[in-house]
């Protein structure tokens, strides 16, 4: 009984205001009910190969038909876009950003929005925020819902930690006025923690997912993930929380790990932070990596690997030998068959195209996998296949058109013509 009024709360908090397809009543172009692209190929994110000479009708914001030229009927009363020698793809999906680490600071409401329009500028309908101050992230997430902003779709986590991790000024700027580690989106945990009240708080933010973060153990980390599942939110870690390491958090049942570099630790006893000159000498091919790899594949765990974190750069120290692991540690990982995802981590920008150049032009991916880690696995890692991430028939109308092949040229994502999000041309 304690366990579903909690729950019925919850619920009732984090879905407060969000309706169920977006409002179309605002006259003009850009938001017609009816739209259908006509004479497109069509890459659907799936893998599949393109198929040109396609329709797709949307309707009420989803795609309501995807068929051949001709054979698809198109209502007198459809906005038709003649898209012949054009290609649409699903929007695009970056599984790791940061937009409220600090809203009174650098993450000002000017600055997000600002970065939040480039990034829907560029193709990238859904971001996934990981670990702000949720209460700047719900009004986010709440305006670009209903389109009061230029931006892409906004999801977001609430992040538990061990104690020791909530003296980093960052969670003192994320709950700015309220008790670092106290929060329903920065929480502590120790062995007295009720989780069943904690993450159901976490889950009232508006939060889809749980963040495992630092400073805890297997136990710990088995707990949170258990009780996160037993209330349908998505648990996405990283492979060093220290105690407890990848080994232990893949054997939670933890949905993704994000950092790629974290997965070094698999072939150790324990964590720990100095590493000497041969730490990344490890070679990937090394039994103890291979039989993790084995392990997260079977267990059916997801990658977020941003790897723009590890690009060699005056600003931001980089050994080589640490560079070309994370790269070929990822490649074991995509030729394994593991879902990758493409998440960034920068600061300043949502460089979502630079870690898809890097998934084709270093990891080796070709570039339909590559199209397919940014927009179906994204959708998967953050737990909305079922609304958007392919172009499928009831999914949301989230569409980029471009004027090149992308899966001839990764860079072709560069020449867009058009992006549609939730069945409105907002780009164009």
């Amino acid at each position: 009984m304690i366990r579903s009024l909690i729950l019925t709360t919850a619920l009732l908090l984090s879905a407060c205001g969000i309706p169920d397809s977006p409002s179309s009543d605002i006259s003009g172009e850009e938001n017609q009910t009816l739209i259908a692209l006509i004479n497109v190929t069509v890459i659907d994110g799936t893998g599949a190969e393109p198929v040109p000479a396609q329709t797709v009708l949307i309707a009420d914001g989803r795609i309501h038909e995807v068929g051949p030229a001709g054979q698809v009927t198109v209502p007198d009363t459809a906005l038709v876009i003649d898209a012949a020698g054009k290609f649409v793809i699903p929007g695009l999906i970056d599984t790791h950003v940061h937009l409220a680490t600090d809203p009174s600071g650098v993450d000002n409401r000017e600055a997000v929005e600002s970065m939040l329009a480039l990034a829907l500028d560029r193709g990238i309908v859904s971001v996934r925020d990981m670990a702000g101050d949720a209460r700047a992230l719900a009004d986010l997430k709440r305006d670009a819902l209903v389109f009061d902003i230029h931006s892409p779709d906004i999801y977001y986590t609430a992040l538990m930690s061990g104690p020791a991790f909530f003296t980093d000024p960052r969670t003192h700027s994320a709950s700015a006025g309220l008790a670092a580690g106290e929060t329903p989106w920065l929480r502590a945990v120790t062995d007295d923690t009720d989780l069943l009240y904690a993450i159901a708080e976490a889950k009232g933010t508006g939060a889809t997912g749980i963040k495992i973060y630092a400073s805890l153990g297997p136990a710990e980390i088995d707990r949170i993930t258990a009780e996160a599942h037993q209330q349908n939110m998505e648990v996405w870690s990283h492979g060093v929380i220290d105690p407890a390491g990848p080994r232990d958090a893949v054997a939670s049942g933890v949905d993704v790990l994000s950092h790629i570099s974290h997965l070094r630790w698999a072939a150790e006893d324990s964590v720990f932070s100095n590493t000497d000159s041969t730490f990344w000498s490890l070679p990937v091919s090394d039994h103890r990596i291979t039989e993790f790899l084995d392990s997260v594949l079977k267990a059916g765990t997801m990658l977020d690997p941003t790897l723009l974190l590890y690009i060699i750069d005056p600003d931001r120290p980089m050994t080589a030998s640490k560079h070309d692991w994370v790269i070929n540690v990822t490649r074991a990982a995509y030729q394994a068959g593991i879902v990758i995802s493409t998440g960034t981590d920068t600061d300043g920008e949502i460089a979502t195209l630079d870690e898809i150049f890097l998934m084709v032009n270093e990891v080796g991916m070709s570039p339909l996998d590559a199209l397919t880690a940014a927009t179906l696995n994204g959708a998967k890692v953050i737990g909305i296949e079922n609304e958007t991430g392919s172009i499928t028939v009831g999914k949301y109308a989230d569409l980029v058109l471009l004027h090149e092949d992308p899966t001839v040229d990764i860079s072709n994502l560069q020449s867009l013509f058009m992006v549609i999000k939730k069945g409105r041309i907002v780009v164009k």
